[in-house]
């Protein structure tokens, strides 16, 4: 389409008070008019002139990308090699997969977290339903990325980043697996297992002090303080 450029006009709509009048102003207005009325609006293939002097480039577009959309190259270039190891490791653990699973107990697998009541505009809740599972047995011969792919695959779900979780299974009344995910907790042992075992170090390097030692050849035992090594057991108390 071919627009008039009214921009480039010669005819002046703007006026001064002390030289033009109304009529002048008037005529100018009806020479726009007519210069507009001898244009004629056709189809061109070159519409994209009209915007040029934009200084639009495609150098000029921005595009953000946080990579939150892109899988894991891990689990898209699937060599033989690596199909035949997902194979092999569902031949290991096929009676794992289809066995019926028991509610409240904890597996470890995969899970997707659905969103409730998305359609209706009404307060979204999401939960998290379990995709794949695999046996700890076969889970400890294989690398944690060997064990991905197979839950990945399995699974039969789209992910974009999925990650392997200590999952709580809850069946719901209409045999939905709904599961809790507790793999916090692994942090949070970790986190208490460094200060246990600093705590350690330190008893030990104590019982070998002088003042330790005679205690221990007096009384048969060592001071009260360094008796008892902590462990896992109480670990959360410390």
């Amino acid at each position: 389409m071919t627009y008039p450029n009214i921009f480039n006009c010669d005819y002046s709509l703007t006026s001064s008070p002390s030289t033009d009048s109304p009529s002048s102003s008037t005529e100018n207005l009806e020479h726009v008019l007519e210069g507009m009325d001898s244009y004629e609006l056709t189809d061109s293939d070159d519409e994209d002139s009209l915007f040029a002097g934009e200084n639009s480039s495609e150098s000029d577009i921005i595009v953000i990308d946080d990579g939150s959309m892109e899988i894991d190259p891990m689990l898209t270039e699937i060599s033989q090699d690596v199909s035949d190891e997902i194979d092999e490791i569902h031949h290991m653990d096929y009676q794992h997969l289809y066995s019926e699973k028991q509610n409240g107990k904890y597996y470890i697998g995969l899970c997707a977290e659905i969103l409730q009541n998305d359609y209706l505009h009404l307060p979204t809740e999401s939960i998290y339903l379990m995709v794949n599972s695999i046996s700890p047995s076969t889970y400890y011969k294989w690398p944690h990325n060997s064990c991905l792919r197979y839950l990945y695959y399995y699974g039969m779900t789209a992910m974009h980043k999925p990650e392997i979780h200590i999952l709580q299974l809850h069946i719901m009344d209409d045999g939905t697996y709904s599961v809790v995910i507790k793999t916090f907790w692994l942090k949070i042992i970790q986190r208490k297992w460094k200060k246990i075992f600093k705590l350690r170090k330190e008893m030990l390097s104590n019982r070998l002090q002088l003042s330790s030692m005679h205690h221990r050849e007096i009384h048969g035992n060592w001071p009260i303080s360094l008796r008892v090594l902590p462990g896992l057991v109480g670990l959360l108390c410390y």
